[in-house]
């Protein structure tokens, strides 16, 4: 997870929607010159939250990619298997945990090394993590849905 600076913390963490954090950050950056908000935007813009792609309409999460497993011990059975998108049954290597953010792990990630991208089923991750996911045209916000608090930021790409 990226760092937010310590004069921007309070704003976000309490923040109820995404909508006041940035009607927050707007207001605090209407004071600022012109060239720290050219700067601010950029970074913004180029922010990168990992490798996974949040899907609606997973059922469970799925990595292509080994590097983002932990080492923990596999659940699966032999011969097990999961269908993709295109009608194809591919055979599941290991079902292990990943962390999504920096200190949140999401279990029984399905290992496909077949499969061509890492999704997080907004399913599993609203049961596993009580986590609230909203989306906009160009990001989605990952909120607890006790505190309120946003826990993550994915941007389009």
């Amino acid at each position: 997870m990226n760092t937010v600076a310590e004069e921007l913390i309070g704003g976000i963490v309490y923040a109820t929607s995404a909508h006041k954090i940035w009607e927050d950050l707007k207001e605090r950056f209407d004071k600022v010159n012109r060239i720290r908000i050219y700067q601010l935007h950029r970074e913004i813009t180029t922010f990168a939250q990992g490798e996974w792609i949040v899907d609606s309409s997973a059922s469970h999460h799925v990595a292509a990619n080994k590097h983002l497993m932990s080492m923990n011990h596999s659940t699966m059975k032999k011969g097990d298997k999961v269908n993709l998108p295109t009608g194809a049954s591919v055979d599941i290597s290991n079902i292990r945990d990943a962390s999504i953010f920096e200190n949140e792990v999401v279990t029984n990630v399905l290992f496909v090394p077949d499969f061509k991208f890492n999704l997080l089923s907004v399913f599993k991750i609203n049961k596993e993590l009580s986590y609230f996911v909203s989306f906009y045209p160009d990001f989605c916000v990952f909120q607890d849905l006790y505190s309120g608090r946003v826990k993550g930021i994915g941007k389009k790409e």
